[in-house]
């Protein structure tokens, strides 16, 4: 555009807020070519991302121009290398796994290699691995008794306990798939879970008796019925089972609908082990950690927990009383020097008011905050903190 006595220049207008999360914006240049520009909202695009979007836009313009006939589903957008980068070098996952193996059989495996070692921890209550593996073989062999076999559903609804964790592991060996119930849940929600899943024996203890024996054909507690158990041998029971038989059924929270119980076999315990091995316990040179039994059994975050045991672990399991104060958890964690603390981002919020990050008498290896979303602050927290991963 020229003005008589009037000098023309261009401004760039300072735009510091995006007014959508993105927007093209094009127009025809002086020279007759196409220029754009996107504007878009920096917290939740990087640079990177849309400047390898541009790129993609750019292709399928070029792709369009040469053949314009060509139906839309045939066209790519990616190149090859980068096609390549996606589909073969991020995807490339596989990994060796036990897979032919049982829980049962992994845990006896271990309980082998290290009888003497302390497996699980509660309280005054301590067990080695030897006396875990004897006590859970005896349950094992009891439930056999009562006609557990492959693939069926067992209840556990338990205090936290050590005994937990035996029953657990005896519901395995047994052949049955153990199905968690939080004694916390309301009635109705027992019985729905109760119902839906099928189950005809529940693993409980004398002071939940009332509030399941309405909904459960063979209630067993262990408290009491301990000493009838206990007459069972302490031998490994012959496995009954092969590794894609069930290993548990998890419900969901039921935040979108009726809960559902997701089905998971025994192989599938064998590739989270691996790839929690692989990702972070081969870090660290110690064979033997204590790592936190954190979660309720009833969410599916105790399983990375409590598999633990199948790499020689100690696992210490946090009191319900102190998972939720950041003061009693900070204490537990130190007192107990735990390794591994695996929590949601809501206790490590917690943990950092009560001082976590500044305390130098001990800190975790490792923390791993999972089930919930993490805020920038808690992330950037922990990302300044350069001894723990």
């Amino acid at each position: 555009m020229e003005l008589p006595g009037l000098t023309l220049s261009q401004i760039e207008p300072d735009n510091p807020t995006a007014k959508f999360e993105i927007t093209l914006e094009m127009a025809e240049m002086h020279d007759g070519s196409l220029g754009g520009v996107i504007e878009y909202n920096s917290d939740l695009f990087e640079e990177s991302s849309i400047l390898r979007l541009i790129e993609h836009f750019k292709s399928l313009l070029n792709k369009f121009a040469r053949t314009p006939d060509a139906p839309i589903s045939t066209v790519r957008f990616t190149e090859h290398q980068e096609e390549q980068l996606v589909l073969e070098q991020w995807n490339s996952t596989q990994a060796q796994y036990p897979q032919e193996m049982t829980v049962g059989q992994l845990f006896e495996k271990q309980a082998a290699l290290t009888p003497q070692t302390e497996a699980v921890i509660y309280g005054e209550t301590r067990f080695t691995f030897e006396e875990l593996n004897k006590r859970a073989n005896q349950l094992a062999h009891y439930l056999r008794t009562l006609g557990i076999k492959g693939d069926m559903p067992v209840g556990l609804c338990l205090e936290r306990s050590a005994e937990s964790i035996v029953a657990l592991l005896g519901i395995l060996k047994s052949g049955g798939a153990y199905v968690p119930f939080d004694p916390e849940y309301p009635e109705d929600r027992l019985s729905d879970m109760i119902q839906d899943s099928g189950i005809s024996i529940m693993i409980s203890q004398q002071s939940l008796e009332k509030k399941l024996s309405k909904d459960v054909e063979n209630l067993l507690l262990i408290d009491t019925q301990w000493p009838e158990i206990a007459a069972q041998p302490e031998t490994n029971p012959p496995s009954n089972i092969v590794s894609t038989n069930l290993a548990y059924i998890i419900y969901t929270s039921g935040s979108t609908g009726k809960p559902k119980g997701v089905m998971v076999q025994h192989r599938s315990i064998g590739n989270l082990i691996t790839a929690l091995q692989n990702r972070i316990y081969n870090k660290y040179k110690d064979d033997h950690l204590r790592v936190s039994l954190n979660a309720p059994l009833s969410f599916d975050a105790s399983v990375k927990q409590w598999v633990t045991l199948l790499m020689g672990h100690t696992l210490h399991i946090i009191p319900q009383e102190i998972r939720l104060d950041g003061e009693s958890l900070l204490q537990f964690i130190t007192a107990n020097r735990i390794h591994v603390l695996d929590c949601v981002p809501t206790q490590l919020k917690f943990l950092i008011q009560a001082g976590f990050l500044e305390k130098e008498e001990w800190k975790p290896y490792a923390v791993i905050p999972g089930g919930e979303a993490i805020d920038t602050k808690t992330w950037q927290q922990l990302r300044e903190e350069p001894q723990i991963d």
